[in-house]
C-alpha cells in the first residue's frame, strides 16, 4: 500500500512538473489583505546556503525575491497610520535528496524516483510603529515534498523547484489567515 501511494505521488509530480515546466512563479488572486500602515518592509533573515543539498536558489523565483513579489501582491496598505508592516523571511530552503535507485535487469523496466526535494517556508509579519517597537505579530509556515523519477530533464528539475516555491506560497495562504484573525486583526483584514 505504501509502494503505491509513493509511486501515485510520483506520477503526479512529475505530471504536475511536466504541466508547469515554462512557469514561473505566481501567487493566486485570493486572499489579499488590508494593513493599516503606511509602509511595507521586506526583510530577509535567512539567506540559505548555495551548497549542496541545498538547492533553493536554483529555482526561477528563488525564496527571497518570491516573499516580495508575494507581500506585494497580498497586502494594500491603506495609509491610515504611521505603522509600518514588516515581513520577514524567517526561513526559505529546498533542499535535494538523492534515493537509492534499483540497477540491473530489474531496474531496467520502471522508473523509480531518483530525487527529492523538501521545502520549508517561514514567515513573520509584524506591524512596527515609527519607534521601531512591534505592536503585533504573526509567523507561518508551511511546507511541501516532492519526487521526481530517474531520467528527469533539467527543464522538469527546473519546473518542480517553481512548483515548490508555489506550493508553499499556497500553503502558507491558507495557513495566515487564521494567524491574522489571532494577532493582527486591529491592523490587517481581509480585502
Amino acid at each position: 500500500m505504501a509502494r503505491m501511494f509513493q509511486t501515485i505521488l510520483i506520477v503526479v509530480s512529475v505530471i504536475m512538473a511536466n504541466a508547469a515546466a515554462a512557469a514561473e512563479f505566481s501567487v493566486g488572486a485570493t486572499p489579499t489583505f488590508s494593513a493599516d500602515a503606511s509602509a511595507l518592509d521586506v526583510r530577509i533573515e535567512d539567506r540559505p546556503p548555495t551548497e549542496y543539498p541545498a538547492v533553493g536558489h536554483l529555482a526561477a523565483t528563488p525564496y527571497d525575491q518570491a516573499v516580495k513579489i508575494w507581500s506585494e501582491k497580498r497586502f494594500r496598505l491603506t495609509g491610515n497610520s504611521v505603522n509600518s508592516l514588516r515581513v520577514s523571511l524567517v526561513e526559505g530552503r529546498i533542499t535535494e535528496k538523492v534515493l537509492p535507485v534499483k540497477k540491473g535487469i530489474k531496474g531496467w523496466f520502471k522508473k523509480e524516483p531518483a530525487t527529492e526535494f523538501h521545502a520549508a517556508l517561514v514567515i513573520s509579519i509584524a506591524v512596527i510603529d515609527p519607534e521601531g517597537r512591534t505592536l503585533a505579530s504573526a509567523e507561518a509556515k508551511s511546507w511541501h515534498t516532492t519526487a521526481l523519477v530517474e531520467g528527469t530533464t533539467s527543464a522538469e528539475k527546473d519546473a518542480a523547484l517553481t512548483n515548490l516555491v508555489s506550493e508553499t506560497f499556497a500553503a502558507l495562504d491558507r495557513e495566515i489567515a487564521p494567524q491574522f484573525e489571532r494577532h493582527l486583526a486591529k491592523f490587517v483584514r481581509p480585502g
